[in-house]
């Protein structure tokens, strides 16, 4: 650290190189002892890491486009996402936002913010973390700052925020009103209990006929035990045949709905960003988004941890 310190700043401060090892650079852990104290007298033990976060890019010259073509400045994003800031959504867009307006002198940095930031968290497996790609696409795509893609590659990016913001964690589940098996119209919203399982489904489907069961057995030990859930199960497909013999022979009593409207089901299919089937919401007693993209396994779990 010594030799790389006075290599670029008392040495050769001029070239390349000293760029990139001040963009390298760390800062160092202070000791124990000499961590200040808070306005009550006692020590602030997160003060090397507020330290460290509030310093960590010192070295980096953001105006500098030669810089994306090392490993620096990708390793070091990556570890201030990941790493250095709070695993939250608001706490990482806040951070994609502040690296952007760094970046907004040189082309090629800002360039790669933009789309580490919007990559990353839009193919994120981690749930609620989709919100942080739509606001990336909000607030610089709509208004044409990602100037680099072609008006297709943008339009297609900026639709596929569109139909994640229907479904963000926080929001308010798009009511469906479609016939039960009795021709009796149900509307979601309906629903009266404390939590509702939204799921989109297909008889014919193979990971449907695995997951089924598994949902059948959970709710029915729910239901046994007084706990208010309800499923409102949608078939995916118009083919109603398989879907009533499949009702009837494995004694599905939760609200089983269908549409033989075509336009009606691919609507709601896009609401709800149904590309696979199953696809599972958990709602709250106002109908509101909890959970996405679950299975009974982790719906369990879910459940078990609120």
């Amino acid at each position: 650290k010594n030799y790389k310190r006075e290599y670029y700043k008392t040495k050769h401060p001029t070239t390349f190189m000293a760029k990139v090892l001040a963009a390298m650079d760390e800062p160092d852990q202070i000791p124990y002892s000499d961590f200040p104290k808070k306005t009550d007298g006692s020590i602030d033990s997160t003060f090397n890491y507020k330290n460290f976060k509030k310093h960590y890019w010192d070295g980096m010259d953001f105006t500098d486009d030669r810089l994306i073509r090392t490993p620096v400045f990708a390793y070091k994003l990556k570890f201030y996402l990941d790493k250095l800031t709070p695993q939250q959504p608001d706490s990482i867009m806040a951070a994609c936002d502040w690296l952007i307006e760094k970046t907004r002198s040189s082309k090629e940095l800002f360039k790669y913010t933009v789309y580490y930031c919007t990559y990353t968290y839009e193919s994120s497996k981690i749930m609620g973390y989709d919100a942080i790609f739509v606001h990336i696409v909000n607030s610089y795509y709509l208004n044409n700052q990602t100037y680099w893609l072609s008006k297709e590659q943008q339009e297609k990016i900026i639709k596929r925020a569109n139909t994640l913001s229907n479904t963000l964690l926080g929001k308010k589940a798009t009511n469906i009103n479609l016939p039960d098996t009795n021709n009796r119209l149900v509307p979601l919203y309906s629903i009266n209990a404390k939590y509702t399982v939204v799921i989109f489904w297909d008889p014919t489907c193979s990971h449907c006929t695995v997951e089924i069961p598994h949902l059948k057995t959970y709710y029915d030990s729910l239901r046994k035990a007084n706990v208010s859930l309800e499923v409102y199960a949608i078939i995916a497909e118009a083919d109603l045949t398989p879907w009533r013999a499949y009702i009837k022979k494995n004694q599905l009593t939760w609200v089983n709905v269908a549409s033989l409207n075509l336009t009606e089901l691919n609507n709601l299919k896009k609401y709800y960003d149904v590309y696979s089937t199953p696809t599972m919401y958990l709602l709250d007693e106002q109908k509101i988004i909890i959970g996405k993209r679950l299975d009974t396994k982790a719906l369990i779990g879910f459940l078990n941890h609120t």
